[in-house]
């Protein structure tokens, strides 16, 4: 798997302003983990709308991978679910094909202490190989997720990874996650950061690709270019992204994430 080389050790937070029938959603970015959380919580603080993650599995075999799921409440159903069990307490289930193997995803969420301004939040997820029982793996995300208005915005990209982003005056902090197959074969995945100037008023990025940008281990790094544009309303921000790769391998493995479109809402 594919790392994004991070130094940045941050935490940003995320939320809707309550209003009535208003839901509320918070983000934290662990950087050293490289963890990132989107929730959305209805206006009461009670119950969980939607969630997104990007977080980190070590497994027993002494391998690691990126487990990316973007969460509906569901008691039945395919795909990444949360099952409430009590008011902010939640069940995680999953099941992804893996060629003719499957491997099933079980957990909790729980968040907690939802406050005005923070809401306290721990994620578990725990994964098993069909075919291996053996071939097992774990990751957890646990902390506070603040609130800061007019200022973060939370959301999510049109392939279901997590966005953060942080207006500072004429400055935007953004982090998202990403991930594309390549070719021949490989893969290239793991969050972008990068901190950027406004363009106007109420724009910033840039929208074409850019290159001088990389990502991936150390021994075999992935050279990027990498477009992000953005629009940032009263309430809303929109915009483009897109990451392109070649690693230094013979023959290189060439990555497109192809066009995203993301769309985050003003807390």
């Amino acid at each position: 798997m594919r790392l994004a080389a991070l130094i940045l050790a941050i935490v940003i937070a995320a939320g809707f302003a309550p209003a009535a029938q208003a839901n509320r959603a918070y983000g934290r970015f662990d950087a050293p983990q490289e963890n990132l959380l989107t929730f959305e919580l209805a206006d009461s603080g009670a119950q969980v709308r939607a969630a997104t993650v990007r977080m980190w599995m070590g497994c027993d075999q002494d391998y690691g991978y990126q487990y990316v799921a973007s969460f509906t409440v569901a008691r039945r159903g395919r795909g990444d679910r949360l099952v409430e069990r009590s008011p902010g307490r939640y069940r995680v289930r999953a099941v992804w094909p893996d060629g003719r193997d499957t491997v099933t995803f079980d957990g909790t969420l729980s968040i907690t202490a939802v406050r005005a301004r923070y809401a306290r939040v721990h994620l578990v997820v725990r994964s098993a190989r069909r075919s291996d029982r053996t071939d097992r793996c774990r990751g957890e995300l646990s902390g506070t997720a603040r609130r800061e208005a007019d200022v973060l915005f939370a959301g999510a990209t049109d392939d279901g990874e997590p966005v953060l982003l942080r207006r500072r005056g004429h400055w935007v902090d953004w982090v998202a996650g990403y991930g594309t197959a390549c070719r021949p074969d490989n893969f290239m995945e793991g969050l972008h950061t990068d901190f950027l100037e406004m363009s106007g008023p109420a724009t910033f990025g840039w929208p074409e690709l850019i290159a001088g940008f990389s990502s991936g281990e150390d021994s075999q790094p992935f050279a990027q270019s990498v477009q992000l544009a953005g629009t940032i309303g009263p309430t809303i921000a929109t915009g483009s992204f897109r990451i392109t790769g070649s690693s230094r391998a013979a023959p290189p493995e060439l990555c497109d994430t192809g066009e995203r479109h993301w769309r985050a809402v003003a807390t």
